[in-house]
């Protein structure tokens, strides 16, 4: 996974990797989710956004922490996918990042496999 350090350069306290795979990539986040760290992921979450992709799985299961800005945070990212023709899936969420997606109404997936499996994503844009 790429780390990505806090300003203090301290322990990293965000990690995304993000793998393309044809029409689709999965974004594997891992550490900490807060005010923070937000607009690094929403950023890292953006791109392959623009790229074109048609499907995004955005893998939790290495979250340590998430907050309530996480949840604002792919909601908006939920956003942007919608206007350019993505579907944004979560997968693999820990029990605690499950309860706090769940109360944003956010419905994440066992596994990345689950998520990619539960077709269809929209058509490509034209």
């Amino acid at each position: 996974m790429d780390v990505q350090r806090g300003s203090d350069g301290d322990a990293p306290d965000l990690r995304l990797a993000v793998s393309y795979r044809d029409d689709h990539c999965v974004a594997q986040v891992g550490g900490v989710v807060d005010a923070a760290t937000t607009s690094r992921l929403v950023a890292g979450l953006a791109h392959p956004i623009a790229t074109g992709v048609r499907l995004l799985v955005v893998d939790l299961s290495e979250v340590s922490v998430f907050g309530s800005a996480g949840v604002s945070a792919l909601m908006s990212v939920r956003a942007m996918a919608r206007v350019d023709g993505c579907r944004l899936r979560l997968a693999c969420c820990p029990p605690t990042v499950a309860r706090v997606v769940a109360l944003a109404a956010l419905r994440p997936f066992r596994s990345v496999a689950e998520a990619l499996a539960a077709r269809p994503v929209p058509p490509p844009r034209a």
